[in-house]
């Protein structure tokens, strides 16, 4: 009779291990390599950890921003796809990168603009050598913002349609360039911060126009019109932001706390910025499988709730 059951609902018990182990390895590569790159960074000095440090913490920030709109897309796309209405899921993620897209070269000039602001707006008066590696880092990752935008996107759809392994896949490619980049640059060539900046940009870069690329395949049941429209679909656009928004809000409170105590972590000096630093990255261990939960959660509510089969949800 379970068997029974189990065969109705969208998502099977295999399907959910399907979509949420390549999701829990994704999370661990993610973490696993920041590590990594604290580690080959720290072979650069105390103030470079320091400086890439306090620049991350204004890119998470900037990530959490896009992947909250990724989101919105998401679920929106999720439910068309519950319903079966294909052609409207493929609109929602032409809406979706083309938005995200338009914000995140908004965000640049933003950042460009003020980076003074941020750097010792935020973080006070910090030591020179500290200053000096923060700010080579902010101007060459910032121009990664859209690559990491559209990357962010385009997983959140082809996790919609239950295929996570795809993203796992580009995660585990982005984050080997970064490595063998900063294995490069830092311990062949001797560059300092550059040399952990330039992977990053190359790698959300090579990981964003694949990920373009496989969605162009018409074969999936999400992917881009054969006729992309450069306009903005107001009512798909206020779908999105209905959820991503709040969500958005949601998550950025939180790395905006943390910004606020790395302000106050930043007047006891090198030192302590560089721990602060490493004492985060170890801690996100802890919190890979909730992480791995919430995305697999919301593909799967959203297409189940988009069906009205409210009770494969609350399964």
């Amino acid at each position: 009779m379970e068997d029974k059951e189990e065969k109705q609902r969208i998502f099977s018990n295999g399907d959910l291990v399907k979509l949420i182990i390549p999701l829990i390895v994704e999370q661990l590569l993610m973490v696993t390599v920041g590590l990594a790159d604290s580690i080959m960074i720290a072979s650069v000095g105390e103030a470079a950890v320091s400086g890439v440090s306090l620049v991350d913490s204004v890119m998470v920030l900037m990530a959490n921003v896009f992947a909250a709109l990724a989101t919105g897309g998401a679920v929106v796309a999720g439910q068309f796809l519950g319903q079966k209405k294909f052609k409207m899921a493929c609109q929602t993620a032409d809406q979706l990168v083309l938005f995200i897209s338009a914000l995140a070269f908004g965000i640049i000039l933003m950042i460009y603009a003020g980076r003074n602001l941020i750097l010792h707006g935020v973080f006070g008066q910090i030591e020179a050598d500290v200053m000096y590696n923060a700010r080579i880092y902010l101007l060459i990752v910032t121009a990664s913002i859209p690559f990491l935008a559209v990357y962010n996107g385009c997983a959140a759809l082809f996790r919609t349609m239950g295929n996570s392994k795809i993203a796992m896949n580009m995660s585990l490619l982005m984050n080997g360039i970064n490595i063998a980049g900063n294995a490069l640059f830092i311990y062949g060539i001797g560059m300092g911060v550059e040399g952990a900046a330039i992977p990053t940009l190359v790698s959300r870069m090579i990981a964003a126009i694949v990920m373009l690329m496989l969605l162009k395949n018409q074969d999936f049941p999400v992917h881009f019109s054969k006729k992309f429209y450069f306009r903005f679909k107001g009512g798909l656009i206020r779908r999105i932001l209905y959820i991503g928004v709040p969500n958005g809000i949601e998550n950025s409170m939180f790395q905006l706390g943390k910004i606020l105590v790395l302000s106050l972590v930043a007047g006891f000096g090198t030192a302590s910025i560089t721990a602060n630093a490493v004492g985060n990255m170890v801690a996100m261990f802890e919190i890979i499988p909730g992480l791995a939960m919430g995305l697999a959660m919301i593909t799967v509510v959203s297409r189940c709730v988009g069906a009205g089969d409210y009770e494969s949800a609350r399964y």
